[in-house]
């Protein structure tokens, strides 16, 4: 609930105007990990999240949002 609500904060406040993704990791079956770029009128935001399959579904294990510096 906590991660929801944060989300839907940040989110508001910075809704994406574009998404680029910059890295993937797929070849494990247990894990996938992606690097976005996530672009917003406010500025773009470098964005890191981790995936880990926990009985067949994929889950979130950590996200990460860092603005980006110019």
């Amino acid at each position: 609930n906590q991660a929801e609500a944060l989300l839907r904060g940040f989110f508001g406040k910075y809704p994406p105007t574009s998404i680029k993704v910059i890295h993937k990791i797929t070849s494990n079956p247990n894990y996938k990990f992606a690097v976005v770029n996530l672009g917003t009128g406010s500025g773009s935001f470098r964005t890191s999240i981790s995936f880990k399959n926990f009985s067949g579904k994929f889950l979130i294990t950590e996200m990460r949002i860092e603005e980006e510096s110019n």
